[in-house]
């Protein structure tokens, strides 16, 4: 009777711990400049992945892994001015966590943490995401739909160890 009942019981703890893709994954993509950069993410959505491509979350809420994947589900991306990004151009990271202990790793590519290097604050982004790239280069708001089906791009962004 005493093992039935700790099978059960660890039944129903993993139910409701589980990690249900796209579901209890998702975060929001946010722009934290108010509209000064030249490309920004509107009302964007993402679903966290570990680099094996599970989902991955903890306490039943999205937890964003380095190295990590992250997955664009929704939203708009407005290009401002035609820029050219080729092989060299980097992703500049800002990682905050509501926290007091955590708080700001990351602003503007550069850290704010002594036990990260600000070299683990920054992706080479077109290395790996050459028609993404072409896309951002073009003025406009362009959907993530549009991004996927007519420029033929992944809605995936792989994320560096940090």
């Amino acid at each position: 009777m005493l093992g039935k009942l700790a099978l059960l019981s660890f039944c129903v703890a993993y139910v409701f711990s589980a990690c249900t893709d796209k579901v209890s994954n998702v975060v929001g993509v946010a722009d934290d400049s108010n509209g000064n950069y030249n490309v920004i993410f509107n009302n964007a959505v993402g679903a966290t992945y570990d680099s094996n491509s599970n989902p991955t979350c903890y306490n039943n809420v999205a937890n964003l892994q380095l190295p990590g994947i992250l997955g664009l589900i929704s939203g708009t991306i407005t290009v401002n001015q035609a820029i050219t990004l080729d092989a060299n151009s980097q992703a500049l990271l800002t990682l905050t966590k509501n926290d007091a202990l955590i708080g700001t790793v990351c602003k503007d590519g550069k850290s704010n943490n002594i036990l990260i290097p600000s070299s683990d604050c920054a992706i080479d982004f077109c290395k790996n995401e050459t028609s993404l790239c072409k896309a951002l280069s073009t003025p406009g708001t362009h959907t993530l739909g549009e991004l996927e089906g007519d420029a033929g791009i992944g809605s995936t962004i792989t994320l560096p160890a940090l």
